[in-house]
């Protein structure tokens, strides 16, 4: 009996801690990663929205990725926020009447078809595959679609959809991150060097390569950065395999024109460059490069073009990538 009645009491206590969640007539957010936790907090300041209710949303919650979500929020701009994952997402929205809500703002992914249904919906940018179409996005209830101005002047990629574009406009993101640096006391600038660039490393090559020739791949690239006067700072993305880190930080221990970022360091980058000031950035097939060239006027280069040729690569990405990033190869041509 007494497990029957604690069952019932902590059904009760999640009940109510749903029902307390929604604000009739506010903005309910659901952000699927850090950087459109920040977009989000830069739409709230440009649009000057009250009522903000917040979901950060991830395929598997660890107390890691809670941490810093909880860093990186400003807690001004959200009455309410949960964490949540697969285990527990659609039974949490399944309970909540999302018509209560005056508007959502939620990022494009496949399984947020069901939103579909409510009469103010927008689209939230969560990196470059926002501008991806995943097959459940239609004309019904959509808003707004808020991109940044850094892909082909915000062309959406059909373009039934671009009545529906709105701008993220930089001064406000710029306003977000430098209120989240001066919350965390974020200071890298030891990091900061002369002639500097920094290489900013994605996991879909782990996805298409082998190990070893996805290091051969970045011990290339960086070795022409170096032998053309360039100090290069490493920043890794945090879906790296920690065996292709330990054989890089031992091919370059030696090396006085290489460092690494911090792993540690978890912040996104778009959140550390004022401290680093490299003179351009360089990435293979990272989003990331192109969104911190838009928000900073720093250069970026990539190595894609010709990686993008391998067997299982997302086409989508080669396109993007070769609209809005220089070939390596032009930064070498620069110093000659």
């Amino acid at each position: 009996m007494p497990n029957i009645f604690v069952r019932a009491w902590n059904k009760r206590k999640e009940e109510n801690k749903i029902k307390r969640f929604v604000i009739p007539q506010g903005n309910l957010f659901i952000t699927t990663g850090l950087i459109s936790l920040i977009n989000a907090m830069a739409i709230i300041k440009q649009e000057n929205k009250k009522d903000n209710c917040l979901i950060v949303y991830t395929a598997y919650l660890t107390d890691s990725f809670k941490k810093i979500s909880k860093k990186i929020t400003l807690r001004k701009y959200f009455s309410r926020i949960v964490y949540l994952d697969n285990t527990n997402f659609d039974a949490f929205i399944q309970k909540i009447d999302l018509n209560c809500f005056d508007s959502l703002f939620i990022a494009n992914q496949p399984q947020f078809k069901f939103f579909q249904e409510h009469h103010n919906i927008n689209l939230l940018e969560e990196g470059i595959s926002s501008y991806f179409d995943f097959g459940n996005l239609s004309e019904k209830g959509l808003k707004g679609i808020y991109l940044s101005n850094f892909l082909d002047k915000m062309n959406y990629n059909k373009k039934e959809f671009l009545p529906f574009v709105k701008q993220i406009q930089k001064e406000n993101q710029l306003y977000v991150i430098n209120k989240i640096r001066k919350k965390n006391h974020i200071n890298f600038s030891y990091l900061k060097r002369d002639n500097q660039i920094l290489l900013m490393h994605h996991y879909i090559l782990q996805d298409i390569m082998t190990q070893e020739e996805c290091l051969s791949v970045y011990i290339t690239e960086i070795n022409k950065l170096i032998q053309n006067g360039y100090n290069v700072l490493f920043k890794v993305h945090p879906r790296v395999e920690a065996q292709f880190l330990e054989k890089l930080k031992d091919y370059y221990k030696d090396n006085p024109h290489f460092q690494f970022f911090p792993f540690e360091a978890s912040y996104p980058v778009e959140i550390l460059i004022s401290d680093i000031q490299p003179c351009a950035f360089v990435s293979s097939m990272s989003g990331g490069g192109v969104s911190c060239s838009h928000l900073y006027n720093i250069p970026t280069y990539e190595f894609g073009h010709d990686i993008a040729r391998y067997p299982g690569m997302l086409d989508q990405y080669r396109k993007l990538l070769q609209k809005t990033q220089l070939p390596v190869k032009e930064l070498y041509e620069d110093k000659q």
